[in-house]
């Protein structure tokens, strides 16, 4: 009588291993595709919705000579805007924790997703499951994400580098803000700079976890169906 083949533990535990990264990159890339909305909805808060701009204060009743003239006061808009720039010291104070969390956050999450990237291509390789190749592209998405986000031209004293990372502060938006550009070359640096790079990074990001989900289902089609049913 035949035995039954003994089902390969090892490429049980590399599965389930597997499945574990699987889960630390889904929670790192959207960390980091977080940490780059955030800034990004602030700056357009600030430009578009003015919430960084000083609030109009009401002025007293103005009367001319004429007893029957009179001047309206000027009678700040009420809403939502109007209670932020009412309070822009604490707007400003949140904004600026806001994008330092943002920025420490994101760039910790995006070091860890090229980890976690590293030791999915291990694991495959270890276990001959299959799909690294397409794990190895989206490390390289991983690393270049993180490239995006460091700030080169503070580390390396880049002076006059027109585009630095991903991320920015409260003053370069409040510059930005103050200082309109005066022409479609200048808006079209200012979106790179406040929109285009940080798209671009969620675009990686996108695109590493679609390289680690095309890896790991080669990998389920390649183990047995008793296996694969454990583990998932």
């Amino acid at each position: 009588m035949a035995e039954t083949p003994a089902i390969d533990t090892g490429v049980e535990e590399h599965l389930a291993a597997l499945k574990t990264v699987r889960g630390a990159e889904h929670l790192f890339g959207s960390l980091v595709a977080l940490s780059l909305v955030v800034p990004m909805v602030l700056f357009a808060a600030g430009r578009y919705g003015g919430v960084f701009d000083e609030p109009v204060t009401a002025s007293p009743p103005m009367t001319t000579s004429a007893p029957t003239t009179t001047v309206a006061p000027v009678v700040e808009a009420s809403g939502p805007l109007a209670i932020l720039r009412a309070n822009g010291a604490r707007v400003r104070s949140t904004t600026r924790v806001a994008l330092s969390a943002s920025r420490l956050v994101g760039t910790a999450a995006a070091a860890l997703l090229a980890a976690a990237m590293m030791l999915a291509i291990g694991i495959s390789l270890a276990g001959r499951l299959g799909g690294a190749r397409s794990m190895v592209i989206g490390f390289f998405y991983a690393m270049i994400v993180l490239l995006l986000l460091c700030p080169w031209e503070r580390w390396l004293d880049l002076e006059g580098l027109p585009v630095s990372g991903a991320y920015y502060g409260l003053a370069e938006i409040e510059a930005a803000i103050d200082n309109a550009p005066a022409s479609t070359t200048d808006r079209a640096v200012e979106s790179v700079r406040f929109f285009g790079i940080s798209g671009a990074a969620l675009l990686l990001v996108a695109g590493v976890a679609l390289r680690f989900r095309r890896g790991f289902s080669y990998a389920l089609e390649r183990v047995d169906p008793q296996i694969r049913a454990r583990v998932i």
